[in-house]
């Protein structure tokens, strides 16, 4: 019988780093995402557990919190993506999930259904502008803000993580190619 190895490819078109003085985009491969969705009656104390796990409270709407190691963001109501670094032989972010909430809520994983990318730079409120119907400006959406909205008419998350600006997008796996056209599309202007 024949071997086979699965190998791991990204969703997006190769190519799809850019970078300019003011507008840097990078897709993040290999990462842990997993959806938890708390049981009705069950949102405290899985609240509980996660603080007691990762020392971390869980987002309230509209957030997204972590740590170097992890993070959470809120994506509806009692509703929340986890998302973390895949390391070599490490983590197993599900299993880890369903032993610290073990019958608190449903765990399901997202790693193989989201393709994740960066934007960050000076003009990259500029760029997202074009397509999110969202106000990016830095009064009203700010570091640790997050967003369940669309663009260019695919829906998506998306959360500023610091300053810079720096935005975190995770859109579906099977609409990464589209997305990854808008995205170029709309950031031609700012590229060298």
């Amino acid at each position: 019988m024949a071997d086979i190895t699965l190998a791991a490819h990204s969703a997006f078109p190769v190519g799809m780093k850019l970078r300019s003085k003011s507008v840097a985009i990078e897709v993040c491969d290999d990462l842990a995402i997993v959806g938890l969705t708390a049981y009705r009656g069950t949102a405290d104390a899985l609240a509980g557990a996660i603080a007691e796990r990762f020392s971390i409270a869980l987002p309230s709407p509209g957030k997204r919190v972590g740590t170097d190691r992890i993070s959470f963001m809120w994506t509806g109501c009692h509703q929340w993506l986890a998302i973390a670094a895949r390391a070599e032989g490490g983590l197993d972010l599900e299993a880890e999930l369903a032993a610290a909430t073990a019958g608190l809520c449903s765990i399901v994983d997202h790693a193989d259904a989201r393709a994740v990318l960066t934007i960050a730079g000076s003009d990259a409120r500029a760029v997202l502008a074009k397509g999110l119907p969202i106000d990016l400006d830095e009064r009203v959406f700010k570091p640790g803000d997050a967003a369940v909205t669309h663009a260019n008419h695919i829906g998506l998350t998306i959360a500023q993580l610091d300053a810079t600006p720096t935005y975190e997008i995770s859109i579906p796996r099977s609409l990464a190619s589209s997305f990854a056209d808008w995205l170029r599309h709309a950031a031609t202007e700012f590229l060298d």
